[in-house]
């Protein structure tokens, strides 16, 4: 019965999955707003090939190298200055083996947490506080944490993500690797029957939650969807748009265990990560081909899409540069990002 209320009510672009999630179509036209914007981009540090950026709070960001020795800069937000590096790439001692682009903030606005991927997953702690470039303490993911993909904090002791397997979409573990609560699945995301890694590798993206752990947005990589979950309510909204394509992709059993394989370089890259405000969620969005973006390196990501927290369209931003990566000031209206170029770097935008 609630299911047909919500279907009455709501636009004929809105489809329902179950009582529980609600995916909305969305196109360019349906933003009130559209934009164009200029950055001011930096280059006098000590950056070389960034990939992941985070406001650290009022005074400083933190900018992700991949293959660097010391593989997170801290810049002073003024001038965007170098100001210490952080986490020794090696095999010693609170070293950091396997380096990924992953970037958490802590509790405290001097502290963040920095995920090193491969054969082991390991959470290093920083506060940039210290006198030290080593973490002031790790954790290895272990057993079913090791199967968390992206994720956020939920709360001081515990992390909220989607899962390697299973049709389940969003886990919820505390960091000792007990499992707190399940949300959704990943059933009916597909008119295929395909097995749920496949499905879950398909709509594979950032996770990212507000400042108070209550909404959680979804990014996916590979698909123009992005999906906002209540944590208090356990129910999602699905954004569609603004391509709104189905990539040419199928399911691939060459090594005994089902993979998603992308075929073709027509298919166009969704979003490289988001951003929960506390007015309006952001999201940096590509459409560009993987032959673009992946083999001539022309393109990357250069549209900012910006929703009310109910998944709204409210303005569509052009920016003036490809971009890997962003994150937000939503209280001054800024803009902080990476460009993908031949001299990548921090650049700032006013919204």
């Amino acid at each position: 019965m609630i299911i047909l209320v919500c279907i009455t009510s709501c636009s004929p672009d809105s489809e329902y999955l179950d009582s529980n999630l609600v995916i909305r179509h969305f196109n360019k036209g349906d933003f009130e707003d559209r934009v164009y914007l200029k950055g001011k981009k930096y280059i006098n540090n000590d950056i070389l090939l960034p990939r992941r950026i985070k406001i650290l709070n009022e005074d400083f960001i933190l900018v992700v190298e991949k293959t660097a020795d010391t593989l997170i800069h801290l810049l002073n937000r003024k001038d965007i200055s170098c100001e210490k590096h952080f986490g020794i790439r090696g095999f010693g001692p609170d070293e950091i083996a396997y380096p990924h682009k992953f970037l958490m903030n802590g509790l405290k606005d001097s502290e963040f947490w920095y995920l090193g991927m491969g054969r082991e997953k390991v959470l290093s702690k920083f506060d940039v506080s210290s006198s030290t470039v080593y973490p002031e303490s790790q954790i290895q993911l272990r057993d079913s944490l090791f199967l968390m993909m992206d994720f956020d904090f939920s709360s001081d002791t515990s992390i909220l993500g989607t899962y390697a397997d299973g049709m389940t979409k969003y886990y919820e573990y505390s960091l000792n690797n007990r499992k707190l609560n399940v949300w959704g699945s990943w059933e009916g995301m597909v008119d295929y029957d395909w097995p749920p890694n496949v499905i879950s590798s398909l709509f594979n993206g950032a996770v990212t939650a507000n400042k108070s752990k209550t909404k959680f947005v979804l990014a996916s990589t590979k698909i123009d969807y992005l999906e906002i979950f209540d944590k208090t309510q356990g129910t999602s909204i699905g954004l569609r748009g603004p391509i709104n394509e189905f990539p040419n992709v199928t399911v691939d059993h060459s090594m005994s265990y089902p993979m998603l394989m992308e075929l073709g370089y027509d298919n166009k890259h969704g979003y490289s990560n988001a951003v929960v405000g506390n007015e309006y969620i952001y999201a940096l969005y590509s459409g560009y081909t993987r032959y673009e973006v992946d083999v001539i390196k022309k393109k990357a990501f250069d549209k900012l899409l910006i929703f009310t927290l109910s998944g709204d369209p409210i303005k569509y931003v052009h920016l003036d540069q490809q971009l890997v990566d962003f994150d937000i000031d939503e209280e001054n209206d800024m803009v902080y990002g990476l460009t993908y170029d031949g001299n990548p770097n921090v650049i700032v935008y006013e919204l």
